[in-house]
């Protein structure tokens, strides 16, 4: 990471179901699409 980067290093997000609760972990602090390049995984 360069000095002028965000020290945002990762962002959570939770989603609840009926039978379960997902957390999807980003790269960035607003994107939280599966399909793009700043998503990590589930938990």
């Amino acid at each position: 990471l360069s000095v002028e980067a965000s020290k945002l290093l990762l962002a959570a997000r939770r989603i609840k179901k009926a039978t379960k609760t997902d957390t999807l972990i980003s790269f960035t602090a607003n994107d939280f699409s599966q399909t793009s390049d700043n998503y990590a995984g589930r938990l």
